[in-house]
């Protein structure tokens, strides 16, 4: 078995497969020292980072950062492993810890999945990641540049989700303690598990349900209650080769305008925004339907007077070639492609 960190400061090796092109939780961050990026790991509330406890060896906490997709940065104030870290002998029964930081994670966070009855419902689904940041060496990715890969072959054991490598073995530094994830209905990225790390067949997540009492000790009841249910398996990049339909829910690009009954609005880099398509605009091409924004953009997009932030909008008007990846997508299509009489409906039906 190998351990994924090595002596001070750490570089830990991890998970590895296809990248995902595509939006990534905006709580997957990455813990630094002077020298740049050592592992991975996930907010699970304001102050609280979960990571690798191995990870947190052989470094100091005040030499610590946590350092987040959008550029926000979070010092450390201290760190905690587990209890049975140190002491045991099978440290991926219990290899997590956390970084209490300085200034409070500035974002909704989505729910942490404690329970063992949601992880299995939320791993059946197989839309499923692990967003970190080591590098991939086919795509020639370095330590610190984040990215997410796809997981689907998986084994349960008492404490641990148990992926099989792929035959070409490829290092991977910094994706310890990165989360793993599958998406909810919302389109939300919920954890579920960190990366310990792999020996020459098997990789190796550390479940939250085989340790939560420890972390239950970080978290605020809310974050804890997974009302919502799992995402169809392959929802989020399955291309629309067709016409769009009658209420019919559709992912939207990030940047796009909309036009709102009090003007013209966007939308910032949200990853989590869908439009129900009700009808069709005057203007062939364009649909009126309902706006539904349910994640938090980085803070420069937040709630101006031209930006949309979360909730639901009705009777808002948007392009169609504004509609991208989600329950149903035309990505990577000119508009000029589709039949316009079947993108087009017919008005005097509505």
């Amino acid at each position: 078995m190998f351990l994924i960190a090595l002596t001070s400061p750490c570089i830990s090796l991890g998970v590895y497969g296809d990248l995902i092109d595509a939006a990534g939780p905006a709580h997957a961050c990455k813990l630094e020292v002077k020298s740049g990026a050592i592992c991975s790991g996930t907010f699970i509330s304001s102050k609280t980072f979960k990571t690798a406890a191995h990870c947190l060896r052989h470094v100091q906490y005040e030499d610590l950062k946590v350092v987040c997709p959008d550029g926000q940065i979070y010092k450390s104030e201290k760190t905690v492993s587990h209890p049975a870290y140190v002491g045991a002998t099978d440290k991926k029964q219990v290899d997590v810890g956390v970084v209490i930081t300085k200034t409070p994670y500035g974002k909704m966070l989505p729910p942490i999945v404690l329970k063992t009855g949601d992880l299995l419902k939320f791993m059946e689904t197989g839309n499923c990641a692990v967003w970190s940041y080591g590098p991939n060496t086919s795509n020639l990715r370095g330590v610190g540049e984040f990215h997410g890969v796809y997981i689907d072959d998986h084994l349960f054991s008492e404490s641990n989700i148990i992926l099989k490598n792929p035959l070409v073995f490829m290092v991977q530094g910094g994706d310890s303690g990165g989360g793993l994830y599958c998406k909810d209905h919302h389109g939300r990225w919920l954890d579920v598990g960190s990366v310990y790390g792999h020996d020459f067949s098997e990789s190796y997540i550390v479940r939250n349900d085989s340790v939560s009492h420890f972390l239950k000790n970080y978290i605020p009841r809310a974050i804890t209650e997974v009302k919502s249910k799992p995402a169809v398996r392959g929802i989020a990049d399955e291309p629309l080769w067709g016409p769009i339909l009658k209420n019919t829910r559709y992912k939207v690009r990030a940047f796009s305008m909309i036009e709102t009954v009090s003007g013209m609005k966007g939308i910032g880099d949200q990853s989590a925004v869908y439009f129900t398509v009700r009808k069709a605009a005057h203007n062939e091409g364009f649909f009126i339907g309902d706006l539904e924004v349910l994640d938090t953009a980085p803070l420069r997009y937040l709630c101006d007077e031209i930006t949309l932030c979360n909730g639901i909008y009705k009777d808002v008007v948007i392009s169609a070639d504004r509609i991208t990846g989600g329950e149903k997508s035309h990505e990577d299509f000119p508009f000029e492609a589709y039949n316009i009489s079947n993108l087009w409906f017919n008005i005097s039906n509505q």
